[in-house]
């Protein structure tokens, strides 16, 4: 079994499709189903069922599937590995990490990282926590900066970073603005603006209102989950939202005095466990770590 018929049927796998996965590979249709037939003839079953146009994974494919992307995933670790061995650090780091730990916190990080790296490749890609847990569970990326969710996995190595102070924000004039301790009662008459309970964020407000026994007075019409545009559209004027104390630098937005202690959250570094670090993911996370008194 080779490891470039898997590449193919992995790459088939998550396409959808054979063409696609021969542009993707720069190969062939022709070529693309020469390697499917080569593995479903050295495993002796079908991998793959068509109903007109559509493409299928078989009973076999599926259970094929999760450990050729094991296969692969050891296989590109251990040429990194060695690869390593051989000289300075270089090569390539897949990032993941959310919007707002991408403006607000590793801009230093990378600059730092960059200037002692300079032939490392670093790519990022933006997803909220929960994709980026799956896509560290996947291999897809080497290191995840994101906000902890409480989803134990024995697969993961987390190391916290930085604590985020989140706070109760609303534009100066809003009446909320101008008033000390305030409780949570007289919040809940005002409407707020807040990520859906997809996001961590939006979940542990709710649920700290939960545990006070309130309902909360949501926004209707207005529905974001990017907190760049919730602090543009709460400065506007007329509802209230939650936002880590890094975003709170703007002339239009007040903090709120309230009675209650604050919500806080964590902000970590994950990576596979069962993974090889490169030489790249080693150096970013020892200067990642370099910044965690970063506040």
């Amino acid at each position: 079994m080779d490891t470039q018929s898997l590449k193919a049927f992995v790459t088939v796998a998550d396409l959808n499709s054979f063409s696609h996965a021969a542009e993707k590979l720069h190969l062939t249709q022709p070529a693309i189903t020469k390697r499917i037939q080569s593995l479903e003839s050295h495993l002796d079953t079908r991998l793959f069922d068509r109903l007109g146009r559509r493409l299928f994974l078989t009973e076999a494919g599926q259970c094929l599937l999760p450990n050729a992307r094991r296969i692969l995933q050891l296989m590109e670790s251990s040429r990194q590995a060695l690869d390593d061995l051989a000289g300075p650090v270089r090569g390539k780091l897949k990032l993941v990490t959310s919007h707002h730990i991408g403006l607000h916190r590793l801009p230093i990080v990378l600059k730092d990282f960059k200037k002692q790296y300079p032939q490392v490749n670093v790519s990022i890609t933006y997803m909220n926590s929960r994709e980026t847990h799956e896509a560290i569970l996947a291999g897809e990326a080497d290191l995840g900066v994101t906000t902890r969710e409480i989803i134990p996995d024995d697969s993961l190595t987390l190391h916290e970073i930085w604590h985020d102070r989140l706070l109760f924000v609303t534009a100066r004039e809003h009446p909320l603005a101008s008033k000390h301790a305030i409780g949570l009662e007289e919040l809940c008459n005002y409407p707020a603006l807040l990520p859906d309970e997809r996001f961590f964020t939006g979940r542990i407000v709710r649920e700290f209102f939960r545990e006070a026994g309130l309902g909360l007075k949501l926004e209707e019409g207005l529905s974001t989950d990017y907190m760049e545009t919730l602090r543009v559209l709460v400065a506007i004027g007329g509802t209230w939202t939650v936002l880590p104390h890094t975003m709170v630098n703007s002339p239009e937005l007040g903090v709120l005095d309230l009675k209650e202690n604050p919500l806080t959250r964590s902000l970590i570094c994950m990576h596979h466990r069962d993974l090889t670090l490169n030489s790249a993911s080693r150096a970013f996370l020892e200067i990642l770590q370099q910044h965690r008194d970063l506040q």
